[in-house]
């Protein structure tokens, strides 16, 4: 055993949710924003003009889902989302939409697939671009010759009973020979006044708000109908019915937030996310075609910052088939539900992370978003028989700079009851799934996934800086600031020095604030080939959550090495761990007991507070090294 001589509440909040999900089978629209299915999932941010922040995450194979957060002093802004027919999703705060949908404001300041497609992050900065620009309106395509048209007008009456002047969105819709109806040409109406259109099918939708501030109302009225003569349709607010989500059995419960989508035809989409307790109303109707969704997420009422929720229940969302239901009350059962507890750590700083929840299936995508100030234990309910994805992320959106991501629910992973995240030691870990290769004569490295808490969790964090070097007999062929590199070299067989050299300073974390690797590896050209590397990875007993170990106590860590998965294989013919007390000035070796899975040390804490460093060299049977080092393994109170 050693001993080490040492140098000198939780906050639970809603943030961004579910604006829109595929619909069921046969009923999604590709956007024109989904990749590859070959590429990796990733979240995008962009901020709009009224200074809220939208998230758009794109899952591989699947169409992109947005969530939306409301700026600074906008705190209770609830937000429309509408899927235009040519797939591109507007969102729209509440309080911008009448002056979006007449046109006092552009509506491709609010086209979120328009402004990531033209490579703009800030619509404030696209404003001046669209200015000089002509916005394209889409109506109705006329057949050639005299087409044939009707008076038609959409009258809207709020739920106080007056008739108010909004927008409505008229799709034109045609149906077969597909078994879904589908949009053939969209305008935009005034209620109130009359609109002349050519005869057949149409869909109509108004967002009719009721109240103001605080206090308002959103009633979401649609419906499907013939025009062969003259028509008048009514959107009367006061026949709309309040969606409620109730938990019977715990009546504590209640929506944090609630996101409503009525899919009038394939390839429409409108959906509000509300507010807080902000109530939002649906007009019923039957039709065919019609698909409505329900996603919430329910907490304790009362919740604050000094008193928590102490669970979430997150059930799949309710998907309703060919109406929108006149009684639109949704009841979950806890019994029903599967309860996972969950324990986040903090890395040695209480940080507020964010906490995403995706269902792993094609059909759902992200569904919601909690803030937790760590270290933080959540009790969550979800629907059987669905595997879910969970994420944590701190400094940011994830993906983002200066973000960090941590998280588990891939079919090869699935989450577990009683998970743990952000525990120590966080380094570098044979989970990386960019690793290190050799093809032909380029070797490669990609350095971003170097924050691991767990092997089993996907992780990265863009919050370090430093160095990639690739040295071969003492000489430096490639040397960058960059996270990556692809470097041609000799196709003779040569020794060569791999090093990672990380720095990080993050609000969210004190610990591994200094992650350096040096590998050395013998490599000549290839078609393909994982490089041999090696990475120790460590897991200290007794931590608390916030990965801290007591003072001058006896700490047992056990330690195990993992290989590069492609690399060719090779046992570890010698291991020596350290320990250092003062950052790394001085270090002390620790003796290493053998067990079935690794290695298990025994050392003393430093008797001051302080933190504990672990450097660590191993050399495998075909004589490849590893040397790692972690700054700030984990922390001494």
């Amino acid at each position: 055993m050693v001993r080490l001589i040492s140098a000198p509440a939780f906050v639970f909040l809603l943030a961004g949710s579910l604006l829109s999900h595929p619909a069921a089978a046969g009923r999604a629209v590709s956007s024109a924003l989904v990749s590859d299915p070959a590429q990796a999932a990733r979240v995008i941010q962009l901020t709009l003009i009224s200074g809220d922040r939208v998230a758009m995450r794109q899952e591989p194979g699947r169409e992109p889902v947005f969530s939306a957060e409301p700026g600074p002093g906008r705190v209770g802004t609830g937000f429309a989302s509408i899927r235009e027919p040519g797939g591109d999703d507007l969102v729209i705060p509440g309080d911008y939409l009448e002056r979006v949908l007449s046109g006092r404001v552009d509506r491709r300041l609010f086209d979120v697939s328009l402004l990531l497609r033209s490579g703009y992050r800030d619509a404030r900065r696209a404003a001046a671009a669209l200015a000089r620009t002509v916005a394209v309106v889409r109506r109705p395509a006329a057949a050639a010759g005299t087409v044939k048209t009707w008076p038609l007008k959409v009258i809207a009456i709020n739920r106080a009973g007056h008739a108010v002047i909004t927008t409505a969105v008229l799709d034109k819709i045609v149906c077969g020979p597909s078994p879904f109806c589908r949009p053939a040409g969209r305008m935009l109406v005034r209620t109130g006044a009359v609109t002349r259109v050519p005869a057949g099918s149409y869909s109509v939708f108004a967002f009719i708000r009721t109240g103001a501030g605080q206090t308002v109302s959103t009633t979401m009225a649609s419906l499907q109908f013939n025009v062969g003569a003259s028509t008048t349709i009514l959107l009367d607010a006061r026949k709309a019915k309040l969606i409620r989500v109730l938990v019977v059995d715990q009546p504590t419960a209640a929506p944090a937030q609630v996101v409503t989508s009525i899919y009038p035809v394939a390839g429409l989409r409108f959906s509000y996310q509300a507010a807080g307790a902000q109530p939002v109303y649906v007009l019923p109707y039957y039709d065919p075609d019609v698909l409505f969704t329900v996603t919430a997420v329910l907490t304790k009422k009362g919740s604050t910052a000094d008193s928590p929720s102490p669970y979430v229940y997150a059930p799949f969302p309710w998907i309703v088939d060919h109406n929108v239901p006149a009684s639109p009350t949704f009841r979950i059962r806890t019994s029903a539900l599967v309860a996972t507890r969950t324990t986040y750590r903090a890395q040695g700083i209480a940080a507020v992370a964010n906490i995403g929840d995706n269902w792993n299936r094609a059909d759902a995508g992200a569904l919601w978003n909690v803030n937790a100030r760590l270290p933080a234990t959540i009790t969550w309910y979800r629907t059987p028989g669905e595997v879910y994805r969970e994420r944590v992320t701190m400094g940011g959106p994830a993906g983002t700079p200066g973000s960090s991501y941590l998280e588990c629910g891939e079919q090869s992973n699935p989450c577990q009851d009683r998970e743990v995240f952000n525990a120590a030691v966080v380094g570098p870990s044979a989970a990386d799934p960019a690793g290190g290769s050799r093809t032909g004569d380029t070797i490669s490295y990609n350095a971003i996934w170097q924050f691991f808490d767990d092997p089993s969790h996907l992780g990265t964090d863009n919050n370090w800086t430093g160095t990639l070097t690739l040295a071969s007999n003492g000489t430096v062929i490639e040397q960058t600031g960059q996270h990556s590199f692809d470097v041609t070299v000799p196709s003779a067989q040569a020794r060569y020095a791999l090093t990672v050299d990380a720095q990080r300073t993050a609000a969210y974390a004190t610990l591994s604030s200094h992650v350096q690797s040096i590998w050395t590896f013998t490599s000549g050209h290839t078609d393909f080939q994982d490089l041999p590397l090696q990475y120790i990875r460590y897991a200290p007993a007794g931590l608390n959550d916030m990965n801290q170990a007591a003072a001058g106590r006896s700490i047992e860590i056990p330690l195990w090495v993992e290989r590069n998965p492609g690399g060719a294989p090779a046992d570890v013919a010698a291991i020596t761990v350290e320990a250092s007390a003062d950052d790394g000035a001085t270090w002390q070796q620790l003796p290493l007991t053998k067990t079935a899975t690794g290695w298990v040390t025994t050392l003393i804490n430093p008797a001051s507070p302080g933190y504990v460093s672990l450097r660590a060299t191993v050399i495998d049977g075909a004589g490849n090294t590893s040397k790692q080092t972690i700054i700030h393994a984990y922390q001494v109170t």
